[in-house]
Parts: structure tokens; C-alpha cells; sequence
């Protein structure tokens, strides 16, 4: 039994994470435009933040750029049927 996948199932995670952290950089670009920054420290957080982003983002982009992302991924187990039943049988006190 082969299980076979391609590399590109990887992005979902990592898509997730980005979405989620876009959804948080706009949440807070907006209540910073909308209630106002008031201490400087708060612009320093932000930029700080977005130029965080920013740099993660480039330095992803970058260091994927040559990936084959239709290349298949097989996954061989190397124990199955009874066998995989006798091995765990031997760690039970």
C-alpha cells in the first residue's frame, strides 16, 4: 500500500497561516485608522510588524521560487497487515 500525494498539498497549511495573519495585519490597519494611534510606540509596533511580514513573505517567495510543486510524494508504510498487530502487541505491559 503506496500512498502518493503531490508537494503542492503542502501550501495549504502554510496558505491558512498567511490568511490568517493578512486577516490580523488588516484588523489592526484598521483600528489603528479608525480609533486613531496615539502614542508613538504604537506606529513603531505596527511598522515593525508589517516590515516582519513583509521580510518572511520575500524571503519565502525567494527561497521556493525553484520547487516543482506537482512533484509526487510516495509514502510506503513498512510494516503492515498482522505484522504491524504483532508490534504493537510487544509494548503492551
Amino acid at each position: 500500500m503506496t500512498i502518493t500525494f503531490s508537494l503542492s498539498l503542502a501550501l495549504i497549511p502554510y496558505g491558512l497561516i498567511a490568511a490568517f495573519v493578512a486577516a490580523f495585519a488588516i484588523f489592526n490597519i484598521h483600528h489603528l485608522v479608525h480609533y486613531g494611534a496615539t502614542t508613538r510606540l504604537s506606529y513603531v509596533i505596527t511598522a515593525v510588524f508589517l516590515f516582519g511580514v513583509a521580510f518572511i513573505s520575500i524571503l519565502t517567495w525567494y527561497q521556493l521560487r525553484g520547487v516543482d510543486w506537482k512533484q509526487p510524494i510516495s509514502l510506503t508504510p513498512r510494516i503492515s497487515g498482522p505484522a504491524l498487530m504483532e508490534a504493537d502487541n510487544q509494548n503492551i505491559p
